[in-house]
């Protein structure tokens, strides 16, 4: 073997190997993501900083902890993140819905076929902050639980980030779809940067924030662990869940948020190519799936651990997480069996004054409901570890995979493929190169 034959074949490589690179399905195991890249790994092609930075927001909500007139002011008038000459709001993200076409998305439908409110978690977040009883959202006011600064604390923090945040993350992608298939715009307006790929870049910055970056959160700076937006209620359910094991490139390890992760970079590109309507119509089915998981894996989490503290001090504390939770599960379940959602609701609502029965709320659950959803049983995964091997949780059984969700369906994520660009090497194709070249060159 000589040095000629080396450079010659590094050579071939170096012309060939980006005509080889086309589309491509995720790797389970491989690394996803763009190491030492903000937002989690996912790099945004277009500018989204004030957009992520949404998130400072609700961190300074969070620290003003039972200050509930400082946490409204900074929810009614914003603080942190620009949207020209003025602030973004959180309360904007709800009252958006109130009128105009925000009202045809999937996900804001069934929140107002369940609460019959359009700015439902606005609704809920005011009931809380000032505070008032509420027969739909819960006695905030004169309540045992819901009056509790330890309850109404969970509540916002959770709401803010797990309702109205991730609602919102959902209306730009919704955005990205109907800009791509705009065809009174131009071509540039339709598939340049400043379109639909603007619009799908602020969903993910709504999704993960100015500070994620997917390491474990334990009272770290900011910038140095988990952050404040909706990506870290998937970090946080990975691992009693099960659905840990995977790799985010900037330290996350839950299956939905590598699997968003892929996507965002797939969906990317498609978007700035005409034609790619079906794909994209699949891979928005396997996003909004994806979506509800961690919502449903942590009212099942919350549930099970409230029961466990039933009349200790903390029990208002994870009284208001469980509900925080399945409120945000709800219009879900109630799309696929109304019957279900109200027992769910009555088990685990503010007003209840009983721990929750964790029987009735695993069956909720069960493989019917969830494939119906849209998602499949091994994407919510199971209570693991010690700490709930009193849970009795084992993961659902598939039952109907072949009904489709209109709008949401898990079973199509496979279906994605990354589309051929050279500015993302997948590692696959260099374990493949690679061995090739060991071949070769062992001649």
């Amino acid at each position: 073997m000589t040095a000629i034959r080396c450079v010659a074949l590094l050579a071939m490589l170096a012309v060939f190997l980006p005509a080889v690179i086309c589309e491509e399905e995720a790797a389970l195991g491989e690394v996803i993501g763009d190491k030492g890249v903000g937002m989690a790994g996912y790099p945004p092609p277009s500018n989204v900083v004030e957009h992520s930075k949404i998130d400072l927001d609700i961190r300074d909500i969070e620290k003003a902890g039972s200050d509930y007139a400082l946490a409204k002011t900074i929810y009614t008038e914003g603080k942190h993140s620009n949207s020209g000459d003025a602030k973004r709001t959180l309360q904007s993200f709800s009252t958006k819905y109130l009128s105009g076409s925000a009202q045809q998305e999937p996900m804001a439908k069934l929140a107002y076929d369940f609460w019959g409110d359009w700015d439902y978690s606005n609704q809920h977040l005011l009931a809380v902050m000032e505070p008032l009883d509420s027969t739909v959202y819960g006695d905030y006011k004169t309540g045992k639980w819901g009056s509790t600064d330890d309850a109404r604390k969970q509540m916002i923090k959770k709401v803010l980030k797990f309702q109205t945040t991730w609602l919102y993350a959902l209306h730009e992608l919704e955005g990205s779809w109907s800009k791509y298939n705009d065809e009174s715009k131009t071509d540039e307006e339709r598939y340049g940067i400043g379109g639909a790929v603007h619009a799908f870049d602020e969903y993910w910055a709504f999704y993960v924030g100015s500070l994620e970056d997917g390491s474990v959160e334990s009272d770290e700076e900011d910038g140095a662990g988990l952050g404040y937006g909706p990506y870290i209620a998937a970090e946080k359910l990975a691992t009693p869940m099960g659905t840990d094991g995977y790799v985010v490139s900037n330290g996350g390890k839950s299956y939905v948020n590598w699997e968003l992760m892929f996507h965002a970079h797939a969906v990317q590109r498609l978007l700035q190519k005409p034609g790619n309507e079906e794909k994209l119509k699949d891979a928005f089915k396997c996003i909004r799936a994806m979506m509800k998981v961690p919502l449903v894996q942590a009212c099942i989490r919350y549930s099970y651990v409230t029961t466990t503290k039933w009349q200790t001090d903390d029990f208002a504390k994870y009284k208001g997480e469980m509900w925080a939770f399945c409120s945000a599960a709800l219009p879900f379940v109630h799309e696929v069996d109304a019957n279900a959602a109200q027992t769910l609701k009555q088990e685990t609502q503010m007003s209840n004054l009983k721990a929750p029965d964790f029987g009735k709320i695993k069956e909720v659950f069960n493989g019917v409901t969830v494939n119906k959803m849209g998602i499949r049983c091994k994407d919510v995964g199971h209570l693991t570890g010690d700490d709930y091997e009193d849970a009795d949780h084992e993961e659902c059984n598939d039952v109907d995979l072949v009904a489709e969700n209109e709008y949401a369906d898990a079973k199509l994520c496979p279906k994605t493929k990354m589309p051929s660009s050279g500015s993302m090497l997948r590692g696959s194709w260099l374990l493949s190169v690679g061995a090739l070249l060991l071949a070769y060159l062992m001649h």
